[in-house]
């Protein structure tokens, strides 16, 4: 992706999100009891992402241990991080 690409993906993509959102997940109020039941779960993650590893993904996945809910993993070949703004994506 060249740099008038990615300036025009970000402009079109980004949100502006709270700069306390990272910071609050250290906090107990960011907590997540791995072991309770939840609703399905998708993970997806993509091979050639450099921003979040496919291997963090399928870890994230992992973790999770009721084993009456369902989270899974979807890994995506030969993609990046921005998988949904890729001229390939379906």
């Amino acid at each position: 992706m060249t740099a008038n690409e990615s300036n025009a993906a970000f402009a079109e993509t980004a949100t502006h999100d709270s700069r306390n959102i990272l910071s609050d997940c250290l906090l107990e109020t960011g907590h997540i009891d791995l072991t309770r039941p939840h609703v399905p779960l998708l993970f997806v993650g993509a091979e050639d992402d450099e921003i979040i590893p496919a291997q963090l993904c399928v870890k994230n996945a992992a973790a999770y241990k009721d084993v009456g809910s369902m989270a899974n993993y979807v890994e995506f070949p030969k993609r990046g991080h921005f998988i949904c703004g890729d001229p390939k994506w379906k």
